[in-house]
């Protein structure tokens, strides 16, 4: 299923600039994929692809066929500055994708950091279809940590969706609209609790480029 072209689309497309306080993900290698959701999607740059937009919004929006990669799709990252101390306590984060496959995953990126040059950093998404699914990157490879979940507290379709993530003891615990999903802690080789935060987007194959663009908003609360 995809979203409606919404009218303002072609308008922030053009204007795109670089959001203030992020930067952008490096191409992923070959072997180095990160899949969102959907095996074999590779990771590239999104700096020219996450804006700033209106009330500290980040949008990101596109409508370029390069990301159908030939029927494989892409996963677009971007994290913000490091700044103070990187001690993770809670991120809260209110998402809406506007438009686009609505199975495709988007959400957020928490304790990213670097070790041994690769980029680890874990995530949790959401779909438009009431799902929701955690996972990891390790140097550019995307591991789930479970498959897609029913979220019941999610919002199906186009609609607006706050994810909420906070450390308690050892463990994280996974909230949306308020309501708590589930606790995790990370059991993928290397556990990870600090870091960076930045956001995630999943350019699907089944996406409708031209005519219809990839569009999401996202908006954290300040902590």
């Amino acid at each position: 299923m995809r979203g409606r072209l919404a009218p303002c689309a072609v308008f922030f497309y053009l204007l795109v600039v670089p959001a203030a306080g992020l930067i952008s993900c490096r191409v992923a290698t070959t072997e180095e994929v990160l899949a969102g959701g959907n095996s074999g999607t590779a990771a590239v740059r999104g700096d020219e692809l996450f804006s700033a937009g209106e009330d500290g919004e980040t949008v990101l929006i596109t409508f370029d066929e390069r990301y159908l990669n030939g029927g494989k799709g892409y996963t677009l990252w971007t994290l913000e500055e490091a700044r103070g101390g990187l001690e993770f306590e809670a991120v809260e984060v209110t998402v809406q994708k506007m438009s686009g496959d609505s199975r495709a995953g988007y959400g957020v990126a928490f304790c990213a950091q670097e070790r041994g040059g690769k980029q680890h950093m874990l995530v949790a998404l959401v779909n438009c279809e009431q799902q929701y699914q955690l996972g990891k990157v390790i140097g550019g490879s995307y591991r789930a940590l479970h498959g897609w979940k029913t979220g019941g507290s999610l919002e199906r379709g186009y609609a607006a969706n706050t994810i909420q993530i906070r450390r308690e003891g050892g463990q994280f615990v996974l909230s949306f609209n308020g309501q708590e999903a589930e606790r995790f802690s990370d059991s993928v080789e290397s556990d990870l609790n600090s870091g960076r935060l930045g956001y995630v987007a999943v350019i699907s194959p089944h996406e409708d480029f031209p005519h219809v663009p990839v569009e999401i908003r996202y908006t954290k609360r300040v902590q």
